[in-house]
């Protein structure tokens, strides 16, 4: 019973804070070429890092995490302004959700 209650109470803070119980972050970058070029140039770096084989430990790098550019995973890029992928991170195997939205500067979402 106080392990529920410790719960609820953990969780009414957690919903009246309006900050989620994970980490997050949100970047906006500018970047100056087109829509299309990024998102295509984002999906084939998507496939390049798609693979599991992931670096352990090595003398130029000795203590983890060594290396992120493997698990990657795109999950949705037909969106004109949206692609969507997961990382599955190389030693706990945690799963981060990215989301990449595209917008034009001078006339809002770019289609």
């Amino acid at each position: 019973v106080v392990g529920f209650v410790i719960f609820i109470v953990a969780f009414v803070a957690n919903e009246s804070a309006g900050y989620p119980w994970h980490a997050s972050c949100k970047i906006n970058w500018e970047i100056g070429q087109s829509c299309d070029v990024v998102k295509e140039k984002l999906a084939t770096q998507f496939q390049a890092w798609h693979h599991r084989d992931c670096p352990g430990v090595s003398e130029a790098c000795p203590k983890l995490p060594c290396g992120q550019e493997c698990k990657y995973n795109l999950t949705e890029s037909s969106s004109s302004t949206e692609i969507k992928g997961l990382h599955e991170t190389p030693k706990h195997d945690y799963i981060d959700e990215l989301t990449f939205t595209f917008q034009r500067e001078d006339s809002g979402p770019d289609s």
